[in-house]
């Protein structure tokens, strides 16, 4: 019996799902359409080329839009078992309450994974795609991002500071390089100079310059050399290059190795690492709106279709109202990262559990 109640709660979940799901990421592409309609109009985009936008635009609106959907799927798949009293009925056969929403927690869990994969592996390659289709064939915006920079400091590994004169984003080359290292105590280690540098197999390769090693303050020992490959120096190209992604266009585990680099070079990384949380948080509210949307309809009695809309529109309009706020909190400093992206989460679990005990078993 247990198992024909799962398959039929969790089947009822995944139908009202997918359908709200495409419900939701249609709505958002019709609202994204009126507002930019102008804007494809003025600078004669293709059709093709709006429909390519949209359709790499869908993977990030759907795991936007899926903890709405959820809630949808949660409150309606409950409410219909209300309405038809299939609710009272199980009750009645000495099924819990608990053991009723197992399925639903199930597929809950199941999104949440999907959404986290989702983001994580597809949806900042579609962002960029898309960013690149809207600048470079619709709006007709040619980048001038220059490709040198001058005068770059940068703070490595271990101590490690690296003063170029220029650097050469394209060629992956530096010119006028000075690199030194000191201890914690602020005794220098070695310094190298050299006239240029090039990333070449997965190696810098220095040319033209002098490494000295220093003793403690009693001098130091000086190589010259014509070229020097040293595996030591582990900073890549990429950690000499300004931001060149949004946090939206990159998954957890780059956000992660990007803030490393940026604190490696000193720079501030407290907005980086409130979105690098909320890659975690947000997929997991899937989980958390599946518990407070079945403790939710499982007390209500007004479980119709409208009302059923309407409640699942009201919690998540709030819902997504308490994330921006603590977000918004998060970046300015207010929350630490990791209690501005799960507050929302803790405080629907709460009441979702509270919901819970207090229902009806």
């Amino acid at each position: 019996m247990f198992r024909i109640l799962d398959r039929y709660l969790f089947f009822e979940f995944l139908k009202i799902l997918v359908f709200s799901t495409l419900a939701s990421i249609s709505i958002s592409i019709i609202v994204d359409l009126i507002e930019k309609i102008d804007t494809f109009l003025d600078h004669d985009a293709l059709f093709t080329d709006v429909v390519l936008y949209y359709t790499y635009n869908v993977p990030y609106v759907a795991v936007l839009t899926l903890p709405a959907a959820t809630l949808i799927a949660t409150i309606f798949t409950i409410g219909q078992t209300v309405r038809n009293n299939e609710l009272t009925a199980m009750k009645a056969c000495g099924i819990s309450l608990y053991r009723v929403f197992t399925p639903l927690f199930a597929a809950g869990l199941l999104v949440s994974v999907a959404a986290f994969l989702f983001g994580e592996f597809m949806v900042p390659d579609t962002n960029i795609l898309r960013d690149d289709l809207y600048n470079r064939e619709i709006v007709k915006r040619i980048k001038t991002e220059k490709g040198l920079k001058n005068m770059l400091v940068y703070k490595g590994e271990y101590g490690t500071i690296y003063s170029i004169d220029q650097y050469d984003i394209g060629k992956k080359s530096m010119e006028g390089v000075v690199i030194h290292r000191k201890t914690d105590t602020g005794d220098l280690v070695y310094r190298l100079d050299a006239a240029a540098a090039d990333w070449e197999d997965g190696i810098w390769d220095f040319k033209s310059g002098y490494l000295r090693y220093f003793r403690n303050n009693r001098g130091y020992i000086t190589m010259r050399f014509d070229q020097l490959r040293n595996r030591h120096f582990r900073e890549t190209p990429e950690d000499f290059q300004e931001k060149q992604r949004k946090p939206y266009e990159m998954g957890y585990a780059e956000l992660g190795k990007y803030i490393e680099r940026m604190e490696r070079s000193g720079k501030d990384t407290h907005k980086d690492m409130v979105h690098k949380a909320f890659k975690i948080s947000f997929p997991f509210a899937n989980l958390i709106i599946v518990l407070f949307g079945a403790s939710l309809a499982s007390t209500t009695r007004s479980s119709g279709g409208a009302v059923g809309l309407g409640l699942s529109l009201f919690i998540f309009m709030l819902f997504w109202g308490l994330i921006h706020v603590t977000k918004a909190l998060g970046e300015s400093g207010v929350l630490p990262p990791n209690p501005a992206a799960w507050l929302t989460n803790s405080i629907f679990c709460g009441c979702g559990l509270f919901l819970l005990f207090k229902a009806r078993k």
